[in-house]
């Protein structure tokens, strides 16, 4: 161009006294071009005047000339300090910054980056101002580009949302969000990123939530360079805070974020921030279990950053591109190290192009000419330039990978690679989800490993790679209407279903065994076979090309299950992904297996028992039987009068039933009972009748005639057939907290609000009335017949009263007795004297399977179907029930999970009644079976145990002294019991009575001196 020593030739500082003007619009050549370059230049290097140089930058903007572009970049350098001149000029200096930004390629981000960053750290709390309004526009401009160097654009953020001045505050809020929403594109953060962005403006109030919303995160979409951007600088806030808990939810997540990174160059960048404060969290914190998540964070991070560095030896920075360019230069071509150093601009601006390019693992020539030849044209000629560009291109070939995907025949549904975790932990990192039209792929995994997350995923469309055109359907065990609806209604209303006909809505209904009359019948009225029915019959209308089947066979019984079965079958153009428990379901319906292996998905041809085959280790597939998982259920305890296994302890004598508005009963005449060595398998049809039969038997509700008794200090755990609505109110809730507030009084709350427990509004103003029964304070047996101590509304103590059980059914207050009843009965178990510590129901929930991870941080929210199910039986089994009833107890479980729990069952000490249609299961524990068909009971075989004595449960529940700590949390909630209490026995082990402990205590003798009483005469101690 004429001018090669662009910067050497520029006036001096003090030779400018007048304001230059330059048509830029009419400028012919590149050296008049250069020309005007140069006169801006000497303009910005004077403060003074600096602002004069910005019509002619202005113009400069509008000029066709690419090799304008380094130039105009160095030009935002000397022009941002103007804008803490007079406010009339700041909107002229901002649309020319903007104008600069609109006309630079994307593979110029960098460095407009670098110029903005020292405008954010500008001494001038305007040129902070202004700097960032820039950054907004670049990152507008080019997201992709700006979301790569996020993470240092974020800790220049956060600087600006903690100035001292209010405009750059609130300047750096509206900038932070704007960016964040424009570089972000992980849908799984955006939904938090807001809030995140607060946090760091707020970080005393606001560290927790946000820290809580990332560990109830599930992320399936890639963590790139921007997502840990946004996310690295709360995680280092939450391990620097004095809660312990915080550093325990942030390094979990610091945990799984460097795993879930694809590049470990990008995971490198935070290994100074957050490095220090995991190590500082491994050496200091006192907890065990957080000061081994902090070294879990610590190994990941520190094998990451390894594998950056092994990485990095066969990467490029721009130190090294310039080195390439500047050598490839001054050895090919007759331009000189000085002119070079005169146009470092050039020089730097062409070797930012080259990383880029490599970076990109780009080597078509056209983009390395497009990319570095115009500007090597203003220091040489064109052939030269070309040249260079050759060199430096074969010389950066080595650092440049081309990747050549396998091409796998057949017609694929869905190829795609993903990460998936939820918020806490890593569920697939990295893994391939590969199908073909018209197979069935068989999800088999352990509890908690993510099948059903992974379904819901690939249902909504969130999982990344999938094919915009994929219709799926998702199919679980249980459905869920908003208002009472036939089930012909039900249909009706689905939103995908509004182009069916009702002619093709009846059909499909009749095709999976509706009749007019169940067609008619409420969804709420609906066995939990029959519901599941109808959620098929509702996928197979949508005609999905892909149809997610979570636990299909829940609830269904072997007819059900057959017509699936045959169904599944034929689907020749439909992929379908299984979710199921029942393996020989599996092994009928599967063409393929897809196993969770180190957080891959692994594929294998064939059905269960061929997968088997291949995995020997995986036979616990098929064994009900557990390795590695054991349940331990509690002792049941005492019963008053019972002495052995075969007494009852619960009985239903000529018993019929009607559900409200039906016209036939659905069950008649029903005798049965049931002891502390039942072993009881309930059989039927779906919709015979054996939820409402065992409904019946537990006083969920009252038979029209016959009657039911049961033994009134008998603790019944019943689970339900939809069992998740015992936690669905404390979604939000640790399993351990959930347990603390249902048994937080000594009793269990979720007993007392059924509503066969719960008085009326008539029943409430009965016993509010003065002269009638308030309440009952106790219970006693006075000639074989149980007496309640009766207080009077409005009458003193002294008028207290002792009424027979059957006196007080009569005069109307039933529900008094049972509450009463349930009360006592959970006193007999020590529920007033266990505390309910932290440790010690984390301790019984380890005696579930459900470990600390997920009882004790973890929220039920995010727990699988199987670890609900877990922790629904531990609530259950806390008051050390005498009877366990369970209705479809299965589901969900899985086959190692199952496995215990047959096994927990075999040596509980209670009595056992079942609904299943897993005969593999019930056959192996149950000796007698109750047949429901026709609306009435059959019964055949017997539970033994007839001469078994009864093992007696100790009420001594707390091993060892209760630490600080535990009394601490005490203080809030049950409180009865610091220490552990003593049982005084006499000579013959029984407990002593009242009077003989006291006569105990007076003497100070302790549990030898109880021993001495009732010894035999001259018996020598």
């Amino acid at each position: 161009f004429g001018v090669v020593t662009f910067f050497a030739t520029m006036p001096p500082k003090t030779q400018k006294t007048t304001a230059p003007t330059v048509d830029t619009a009419n400028l012919k050549g590149d050296a008049q071009v250069m020309e005007a370059v140069t006169t801006a230049f000497g303009e910005l290097r004077n403060a003074k005047s600096a602002l004069s140089a910005i019509p002619i930058i202005r113009g400069l903007c509008e000029r066709p000339e690419k090799w304008l572009e380094p130039y105009l970049i160095e030009a935002l350098r000397h022009f941002l300090p103007s804008f803490a001149a007079s406010k009339g000029v700041q909107k002229t200096i901002e649309d020319t910054g903007k104008a600069i930004i609109n006309v630079s390629k994307s593979s110029s981000v960098r460095m407009l980056l670098t110029r903005l960053h020292e405008g954010m750290n500008h001494g001038k709390w305007q040129v902070k101002e202004g700097s960032m309004r820039l950054l907004e526009q670049l990152a507008k401009k080019h997201p992709l580009e700006v979301g790569k160097c996020l993470p240092e654009t974020v800790m220049h953020l956060i600087e600006c949302l903690q100035d001292t001045k209010p405009e750059v505050r609130n300047c750096a809020l509206q900038v932070f969000k704007a960016v964040a929403s424009h570089t972000v594109p992980n849908p799984d953060v955006k939904p938090i990123m807001n809030d995140l962005i607060v946090a760091y403006g707020d970080p005393v109030n606001k560290t927790q939530g946000a820290l809580d919303q990332l560990m109830q995160t599930t992320f399936v979409s890639t963590v790139d360079a921007s997502t840990l951007g946004l996310i690295c600088p709360i995680l280092r806030r939450g391990m620097t805070e004095r809660n312990a808990l915080f550093k325990r939810k942030a390094a979990i997540v610091i945990n799984n974020m460097c795993k879930l990174v694809v590049d470990p160059r990008y995971a490198v960048m935070f290994v100074p921030i957050l490095k220090p404060v995991l190590e500082r969290g491994a050496d200091e914190i006192i907890y065990d279990d957080i000061r081994e998540n902090c070294e879990n964070a610590l190994q990941t991070l520190k094998h990451v950053a390894g594998a950056a560095i092994e990485k990095a030896e066969m990467s490029i920075d721009s130190a090294k591109c310039k080195d390439i360019v500047t050598d490839a230069i001054v050895s090919n071509t007759t331009t000189c190290k000085a002119v070079l150093d005169a146009n470092s601009v050039i020089v730097e601006f062409v070797a930012s192009q080259c990383l880029h390019l490599v970076e990109c693992d780009t080597l078509e020539i056209g983009d390395w000419t497009q990319g570095t030849v115009p500007y090597l044209t203003v220091i040489m000629s064109s052939d030269d330039a070309s040249k260079v560009m050759e060199i430096v291109r074969n010389v950066c070939k080595e650092y440049i990978v081309v990747t050549v995907e396998d091409v796998e025949e057949g017609e694929d549904v869905c190829n795609t690679e993903f990460s998936l975790a939820y918020g806490g932990k890593i569920l697939l990192h990295n893994a391939r989800l590969h199908v073909k039209r018209g197979h069935r792929y068989g999800l088999v995994g352990k509890n908690g490993v993510g099948k059903t997350t992974l379904m819901r995923n690939i249902a909504s469309k969130a999982v990344e790679g999938l094919p915009e055109d994929l219709k799926t359907v998702y199919v679980q065990s249980n459905i869920d209407v908003d208002r009472d609806m036939s089930c012909k209604e039900y249909l009706a209303h689905a939103p995908e279903l509004k182009n069916c006909s009702v002619d093709e809505l009846d059909k499909m209904l009749t095709e999976v065994g509706f009749d007019e009359e169940l067609k008619a019948k409420s969804v709420f009225a609906l066995s939990g076979g029959w519901r599941m029915k109808l959620a098929l019959a509702r996928a197979m209308l949508v005609d999905p090309d892909m149809l997610l089947l979570d636990e299909p066979t829940n609830h269904l019984d072997v007819n059900a299950v057959a017509w699936l079965t045959k169904y599944l079958v034929g689907l020749n153009n439909v992929t379908c992904l299984i979710v199921s428990h029942s393996t020989s379901f599996c092994d009928d319906v599967c063409t393929d297996i897809m196993h969770y292996e180190s957080q891959k998905l692994v594929k294998y041809p064939g059905n269960l028992a061929a997968f088997v085959k291949k995995r020997p280790e995986a036979k616990s597939y098929y064994a009900l039987e557990a390795d590695t998982l054991n349940f331990v259920f509690p002792v049941p305890g005492r019963l008053d009068g019972v002495k052995s296994k075969s007494k009852k302890i619960l009985k239903m004598d000529h018993c019929t039933f009607t559900y409200p508005g039906a016209t036939k009963p659905q069950l008649t005449d029903c005798t049965c009972s049931l002891s502390l060595g039942s072993r009881v398998a309930v059989l039927g049809a779906n919709g015979a009748g054996k939820s409402t039969l065992i409904k019946m038997l537990v006083g969920d509700t009252y038979p029209d005639s016959g009657e039911v008794w049961k033994h009134h200090n008998v603790r019944i755990a019943y689970v339900a057939q939809h069992s998740f609505h015992h936690v669905e109110q404390h979604l939000d809730e640790s399993p351990v907290a959930y347990i603390q507030w249902r048994f937080a009084n000594g009793t269990d709350r979720e007993l007392l609000e059924k509503d066969t427990m719960k008085l009326t509004a008539e029943e409430q103003e009965k016993v509010q009335t003065v002269g009638q029964v308030e309440c009952l304070l106790g219970r006693r047996t006075r000639a074989k017949q149980l007496e309640y101590e009766v207080k009077f509304h409005g009458r003193p103590e002294k008028d207290n009263r002792y009424w027979t059980r059957e006196k007080l059914i009569e005069e109307g207050y039933e529900k008094l007795v049972k509450a009463c009843d349930e009360k006592i009965a959970s006193e007999d178990a020590g529920l007033d004297l266990r505390p309910l510590t932290t440790k010690e129901v984390q301790r019984h929930l380890d005696d579930f399977g459900l470990p600390q991870e997920f009882g004790t941080y973890g929220k039920i929210l995010g727990l699988s179907g199987g670890q609900k199910v877990k922790l629904v039986l531990a609530a259950a089994m806390w008051n050390c029930p005498h009877l366990m009833v369970l209705d479809e107890p299965t589901n969900f479980l899985d086959r190692e999970a199952l496995g215990a729990f047959a096994t927990a069952i075999k040596g509980f000490g209670g009595g056992v009644i079942m609904i299943s249609h897993d005969k593999e299961f019930w056959s192996a524990l149950c000796t007698e079976i109750w047949n429901v068909e026709n609306n009435r009971l059959m019964i055949e075989g017997e539970s033994g145990n007839d001469d078994v004595e009864v093992e007696v449960a100790k009420k001594r529940v707390v091993e060892e002294e209760l630490t600080e700590n535990d009394k601490k949390e005490l203080a809030g909630g049950n409180t009865n019991v610091i220490k552990e209490k003593e049982i005084l026995v006499d000579f013959f082990g029984k407990p002593l009575n009242k009077k003989q402990i006291r006569e105990v205590q007076k003497s100070g003798g302790g549990a030898e001196a109880a021993r001495r009483i009732n010894a035999p005469p001259g018996f020598k101690f």
